[in-house]
């Protein structure tokens, strides 16, 4: 497959042909020692998943090279958001949208688990007041027509009480017919089936589950707010 594109910007042709630096920015998001040709067999399918142009916030946003492939590869008009708990990855996300500087934001991970109120409704229950407080304060939209969470692996979907980020962040933070879309990157794909599953048995219904047709890990799942 050929690295340069003629449906790619200049200005993603331009990373495309400085080697060092997509390898920096594969090594950024965790993706080492590999090329950007099999990145795009391990993340291009994720773009099937956005229909329409929006907001998209991505938690856990690393360096921002996965929010600008996503872009690229669906050429709809996706506004760019990241949160990540690594200040050094967020300084990356600015160098990499300088448009769109604002859009990312240095969140330590414990506090979207901080504890405040806890409001229930449905699904979970969620300490509700503090996050909101958190969007707000930073000057960020409180919903969102996309929203991507790479579930971390040692996230376990085996109690109601676990569904609490799915829970808040469907029901809470997506505009009227946003999309909530699950990765999960567990390195064998039926480890991925078996969070999915444990999250069906425990009554989320998904919108579609789709497996990578590359064969490789991830797979994803996403939801209608």
């Amino acid at each position: 497959m050929s690295v340069i594109n003629t449906n790619y910007s200049k200005y993603f042709n331009d990373l495309l042909n400085d080697s060092p630096k997509i390898s920096s920015l594969l090594e950024g998001c965790h993706f080492r020692n590999s090329t950007f040709e099999i990145w795009f067999k391990h993340r291009s399918f994720i773009a099937d998943a956005i229909d329409q142009g929006g907001t998209f916030l991505d938690i856990g946003c690393a360096n921002g090279f996965l929010l600008l492939c996503l872009k690229e590869w669906t050429k709809v008009n996706l506004i760019p958001y990241g949160i990540d708990s690594d200040l050094e990855h967020i300084k990356d996300c600015k160098v990499l949208f300088p448009e769109y500087k604002n859009n990312f934001l240095h969140l330590p991970l414990n506090e979207l688990y901080s504890t405040g109120q806890l409001i229930p409704f449905g699904l979970c229950h969620w300490p509700l007041i503090k996050h909101i407080e958190i969007f707000s304060n930073y000057c960020f939209p409180t919903n969102f027509d996309y929203i991507y969470w790479n579930v971390w692996d040692n996230w376990e979907f085996n109690t109601i009480d676990s569904l609490t980020p799915v829970g808040w962040l469907k029901q809470t933070r997506l505009n009227p017919n946003g999309r909530l879309i699950l990765g999960f990157y567990c390195k064998e794909n039926s480890e991925n089936m078996k969070k999915i599953n444990q999250l069906q048995r425990l009554g989320l219904k998904f919108e579609k589950v789709v497996e990578n047709p590359y064969g490789q890990s991830p797979v994803v799942a996403y939801l209608k707010s």
